[in-house]
């Protein structure tokens, strides 16, 4: 069904998936930690999904 919608069996695909984890250590007992995730946009038979970005920032003790 897929080959008929788009008029022959020829795909092309790039997806990126890319994760980030930092932490410093500022003293014995403090430390500072980043997160970031990132997911390409992609184009399929049902849709579009948008790309997606998150981070997040912690510290501890």
């Amino acid at each position: 069904m897929v080959n008929i919608l788009y008029g022959g069996s020829r795909i092309n695909a790039l997806s990126v998936r890319s994760n980030l984890n930092i932490s410093y250590e500022l003293s014995p007992t403090i430390i500072i930690e980043a997160f970031g995730n990132y997911n390409s946009a992609m184009k399929s038979i049902q849709g579009r999904r948008p790309q997606l970005l998150t981070n997040s920032l912690a510290a501890r003790k």
